[in-house]
C-alpha cells in the first residue's frame, strides 16, 4: 500500500510559494467579459451587481497562498537579493515584530530602481493589537464600539502613509489589508492588456494599505518587475499568516514573539471546545468592521470616550456601507476634467480609505477616483473545471 505524504506545515507552504512566484517568467491570467456571464456571479447573492470582467489568478499559486506563512526572516532574505534595505537582518526582523509605531521614519524601508517598500510600523503597535482585540469578538462585528475602535485605529494608521506625499504614478491603490493580493494583482493585470492601461503603469504604481502579506508583496513585486512598471509600496505593518479562506492570521511562529494581549485571544480560543475556528485573526473581516455608524450610536461612543472628534469621519462618509448619518447609493466623489493620476479604491475595503483620503490627501482633489466592486469568485468554466479568480464591476 502506497504510503501518503504528510500535508505540508505553513512555513512549507511559505517557501514554495516564495519559489512558485521567483521562478514565474509569465504571470497566465484570463480576462472573460462578463455580460453573458453575469447570473452566475450574481446567483445566491442579496444584491444584483453589474459585473464587468473576471481575472483568474495563476492556478500555480492559488492553492501555495492558502494557509502559508512566510517569517520576517525569511522575507527579509528574499528582498535583500536585489534590494537595498534600511538596517541589517537582525535589526529589521526586531522591529517588525516590535511594538514601534515610526513616527520619524519608517521600521523597515527596502529599494532597488524598480521598486520600493517603507513598512511604518512594528506588527504589535497598539493600533495593530486595538484592531486584533476587535476582532476577536467577532467577525461580524455587531458591536458599534468594536467597529468604532477599530476605525479609529485604521485611522491613526493611515495618517503616516497619507502624509507621504510623492505624485511618482499614475495609479495609486489604497485598500484596507492585502492578504494574498488578488483583487490588485488582477486590477494591474487587467490594466496591462489595454494601451491606456500600459500607458497608466509606465507612470508608475503606488500601493498604500494598513496591513498587507510578505506573500502578497513578493507577488506585486514580481508582477511589476515582469510587466515593467516602477512598484511602491506602503504599509503600516505586516501579518505573516494567511488561513485557508485566506484571511490574514498570527500563525504560531508569531504567536510566539507576540505580546501578552495578543497570546490570551489563544488562550481564550483554545478554551472554548465549541469553537472549530481557531485562528487568531490579525484584521477579521475588514468589510464588516467598516460598517459605519449611527448618529445615535456614535452620540453615545462619543461621550463614553469624552472626545466630541472621535471618529469625525462617520460624519462625513458617503457610502453605502453601514447606518452612517450621509449614507447613499454609492460613495459620492467628484472627479476633475483633466485628472493627474487614478486613485482606485474597492468597495467596502476601500470606502474608510477613501474618507481618509478625502480628508487628509491634498491630492485628492486633482485625482481620477475610481471606486469598483472585486470579490473573490469561483468560475465554472465547466461541469468539471472550476477556475479561482477575482470578479470586477460597477460599484
Amino acid at each position: 500500500m502506497a504510503k501518503t505524504e504528510a500535508p505540508l506545515t505553513s512555513l512549507e507552504k511559505g517557501y514554495e510559494l516564495i519559489g512558485l512566484i521567483s521562478r514565474m517568467r509569465k504571470f497566465k491570467s484570463h480576462i472573460t467579459r462578463l455580460k453573458p456571464l453575469l447570473s452566475q456571479f450574481n446567483k445566491g447573492q442579496e444584491e444584483v451587481i453589474n459585473w464587468t470582467s473576471f481575472v483568474t489568478f495563476p492556478r500555480e499559486l492559488d492553492k501555495a497562498f492558502r494557509g502559508s506563512t512566510i517569517e520576517p526572516d525569511r522575507f527579509v532574505d528574499e528582498l535583500k537579493k536585489d534590494t537595498t534595505m534600511s538596517d541589517d537582518k537582525e535589526k529589521i526582523t526586531k522591529l517588525l515584530l516590535s511594538n514601534e509605531l515610526g513616527s520619524d521614519r519608517p521600521v523597515f524601508t527596502a529599494k532597488n530602481d524598480g521598486f520600493e517598500l517603507n513598512v511604518n510600523n512594528g506588527s504589535f503597535n497598539e493600533h495593530a493589537i486595538s484592531m486584533s482585540v476587535a476582532a476577536s469578538h467577532g467577525f461580524k462585528f455587531e458591536n458599534p464600539l468594536d467597529r468604532a475602535e477599530y476605525q479609529n485605529a485604521m485611522h491613526e494608521l493611515a495618517k503616516p502613509i497619507i502624509a507621504k506625499r510623492d505624485r511618482n504614478f499614475g495609479v495609486r491603490v489604497f485598500d484596507d489589508c492585502i492578504a494574498s493580493g488578488d483583487s490588485i494583482y488582477g486590477y494591474l493585470y487587467e490594466l496591462s492588456k489595454s494601451k491606456e492601461g500600459q500607458e497608466k503603469l509606465r507612470a508608475g504604481v503606488r500601493i498604500d494599505a494598513i496591513v498587507a502579506t510578505p506573500q502578497a508583496i513578493l507577488l506585486f513585486k514580481q508582477l511589476a518587475k515582469k510587466i515593467g512598471f516602477h512598484l511602491e509600496i506602503n504599509v503600516s505593518h505586516l501579518g505573516y499568516g494567511l488561513s485557508d479562506q485566506n484571511y490574514i492570521v498570527y500563525p504560531e511562529e508569531i504567536l510566539r514573539e507576540a505580546p501578552d494581549t495578543i497570546v490570551s485571544l489563544k488562550n481564550k480560543d483554545e478554551s472554548d471546545k465549541d469553537k472549530k475556528d481557531v485562528n487568531i485573526y490579525v484584521v477579521g473581516d475588514m468589510g464588516n468592521a467598516q460598517k459605519g455608524i449611527s448618529d445615535d450610536e456614535m452620540k453615545r461612543i462619543r461621550e463614553v470616550k469624552k472626545d466630541s472628534e472621535f471618529c469625525k469621519f462617520n460624519d462625513t462618509r458617503t457610502d453605502p456601507h453601514g447606518n452612517h448619518p450621509n449614507k447613499a447609493n454609492k460613495a459620492v466623489v467628484e472627479n476633475p476634467d483633466q485628472p493627474a493620476f487614478d486613485f482606485v479604491y474597492f468597495a467596502r475595503g476601500g470606502y474608510l480609505p477613501l474618507e481618509f483620503d478625502r480628508e487628509l490627501n491634498p491630492y485628492f482633489k486633482d485625482a481620477n477616483k475610481i471606486v469598483m466592486r472585486g470579490a473573490r469568485r469561483l468560475f465554472h468554466l465547466t461541469k468539471l473545471v472550476n477556475v479561482y479568480g477575482v470578479v470586477f464591476g460597477d460599484e
